[in-house]
């Protein structure tokens, strides 16, 4: 999604953090504007970030209601479903019964189309969303944030991060606490996150079509999540790239558009629309508590 002003949450914008993963101020170039909001890319571990970002309460703001919004985009919604189960066989091929916390969950219906070996929890900022899935599973589900939550350390086998990771502001916490509520052995699983270092983000810039400074604040590859991940204890596992073979491949028009792009970038010509879904643009990628 390109060019995202929301003017009403300029009043919410924080001071520039630290770099996330060498956790002090360094050098750093800018990747991408757009309005006010800058991508730096860190000189030191290749890390970008948005600056500056919503502060916690301007994302809270931002995320509520934030089920039902998504609800109403019916095609998104209905690929999104789809992706679900493919999301869900990956992960059940290294593990299929535990205990499974879903940070994130939504209105825990990515959740809930996990097997029943497992025993759910499922937490959100949301509260709308945690309504819906009160209403309609019987799993545990809690208004919370992961850092600020009423868990239980090391009762957990598994936690689920599905499109999460790029959205918080202190991705350090989270991860820290994951160290914390996972048993020795236990898997993180990280899926439906943009990775930074795709051949599309590098071309499109600002008119990648994960570009949303509002919602991804923090734009991670395998390279950077597997560091931050190492900093508490985990070992990565498993990643791949999802495209192929899911609901957002249409691989003939997609090369097409892009390679149409190409073109237009290499006559210097502007590039109008937002870049199409393409092979590298998502990562899921699985991390091990040592």
């Amino acid at each position: 999604m390109q060019s995202v002003p929301y003017v009403e949450y300029k009043k919410y914008l924080d001071k520039r953090r630290n770099c996330i993963i060498c956790e002090k101020k360094t050098s750093y170039k800018i990747w991408a504007k757009d309005s006010y909001f800058k991508a730096i890319k860190c000189k030191s571990c290749g890390m970008v970030s948005i600056e500056p970002p919503l502060s916690e309460v301007g994302l809270n703001l931002y995320y509520q209601n934030n089920f039902h919004r998504r609800e109403d985009a019916e095609l998104k919604w209905s690929k999104r479903i789809e992706q679900y189960k493919l999301d869900k066989e990956l992960i059940e091929n290294f593990i299929n019964k535990g205990n499974c916390l879903d940070v994130g969950c939504g209105g825990g219906l990515f959740l809930e189309s996990l097997n029943n070996n497992f025993k759910k929890f499922g937490i959100d900022i949301d509260k709308t969303s945690i309504d819906y899935a009160k209403k309609n599973f019987k799993s545990d589900y809690r208004v919370e944030s992961l850092g600020k939550d009423s868990l239980k350390n090391k009762s957990f086998d598994l936690i689920i991060m599905r499109g999460v990771i790029e959205h918080v502001l202190d991705p350090n916490l989270y991860v820290k606490r994951c160290g914390d509520l996972l048993k020795k052995g236990g898997l993180v699983y990280i899926c439906a996150t943009p990775n930074i270092n795709s051949f599309t983000a590098e071309i499109y810039k600002n008119k990648w079509n994960l570009w949303h400074p509002i919602q991804h604040i923090n734009l991670f590859d395998e390279k950077t999540l597997s560091s931050l991940f190492k900093k508490y204890g985990f070992e990565r596992y498993f990643f791949t790239y999802p495209y192929i073979n899911t609901p957002y491949e249409s691989h003939i028009n997609d090369s097409k558009s892009l390679i149409k792009d190409i073109f237009r970038i290499k006559n210097k010509q502007k590039i109008k629309n937002i870049s199409p879904p393409f092979w590298g643009n998502m990562i899921s990628i699985i991390f091990k508590k040592k």
